[in-house]
C-alpha cells in the first residue's frame, strides 16, 4: 500500500510538472512570437521587454540572446542607450563565444559620395547584418531597391574600417567585400555601436584594423 501511495505520488508530480512546463512554454513561444512581430515593426523597445521576460528564465534558444541584443542596440530612448548598449556588447560576447550567430540593424547607402563628412544620405536601404561562425550575411528589407543589395559573403578575407568617427556621431563604415565595398551606419547612427561591430568582424576574420 505505501508503495502504490508513493507511486501515485510520484505520478502526481510528474504530471504536475509537465503541465507546468507547458504552461511556461506556451506562454514563452507567445512572448517570442509578440517580441519579433515587434522587431520587424521596429517597435524596439516593446521587443526588448518581452524578450528580457523569456531570456531572464530560459537561455536555450540563441534567436532570443540575439534578438535581445539587437532591441537593446535600437532602443528609441537616448537616456538608456549607454547602459542598454554595454549590456548588449556583453551579450553579443556571449552568443559569440558559444559560436552563436548575432545580428544588427544597418542602413547601406546607394551613393557613391556618401563618406563625404556632413552629407545626408538620400538614397539608401536598411536591414540586418548578421556574423555567424563562418559567414556574414545583409538581409535588406526596407528602402531603395533593397531586394537588390542583399549579400552573403565568407569572413575570410572580409575587410572593414571604420569612417567619420567624429563628435557627431554618425557611426559610418565601410564594408569591403568580394562583392564590392560597402558603405554602411548602424541604425541609432552611434560610433560605439559602429566601433564595436567592426572589432567583433575584425576578431571574427583574425586581422587588426587596416
Amino acid at each position: 500500500m505505501h508503495r502504490t501511495k508513493t507511486y501515485a505520488l510520484v505520478c502526481l508530480l510528474s504530471v504536475t510538472g509537465a503541465i507546468l512546463l507547458a504552461q511556461t512554454g506556451g506562454r514563452f513561444d507567445e512572448a517570442k512570437r509578440l517580441a519579433f512581430a515587434y522587431i520587424a515593426s521596429q517597435q524596439y523597445d516593446k521587443a526588448a521587454g518581452k524578450l528580457e521576460e523569456v531570456w531572464e528564465q530560459d537561455q536555450s534558444d540563441p534567436t532570443v540572446g540575439e534578438g535581445l541584443a539587437l532591441a537593446y542596440l535600437n532602443t528609441e530612448d537616448r537616456r538608456s542607450l549607454p547602459a542598454l548598449q554595454k549590456q548588449a556588447f556583453e551579450l553579443i560576447g556571449q552568443l559569440s563565444e558559444k559560436g552563436e550567430r548575432v545580428s544588427f540593424i544597418v542602413l547601406h547607402s546607394h551613393e557613391k559620395a556618401a563618406w563625404l563628412q556632413g552629407r545626408e544620405w538620400n538614397r539608401f536601404c536598411s536591414g540586418r547584418l548578421s556574423i555567424s561562425r563562418d559567414r556574414m550575411a545583409y538581409l535588406a528589407d526596407r528602402g531603395n531597391d533593397a531586394e537588390k543589395h542583399s549579400f552573403e559573403v565568407p569572413l575570410a578575407g572580409l575587410k572593414t574600417s571604420v569612417i567619420q568617427m567624429d563628435e557627431v556621431g554618425v557611426g559610418e563604415f565601410h564594408l569591403k567585400t568580394p562583392k564590392g565595398t560597402y558603405v554602411m551606419s548602424v541604425r541609432n547612427r552611434n560610433n560605439e555601436e559602429a566601433e564595436f561591430l567592426v572589432n567583433f568582424v575584425q576578431r571574427h576574420v583574425g586581422h587588426g584594423k587596416p
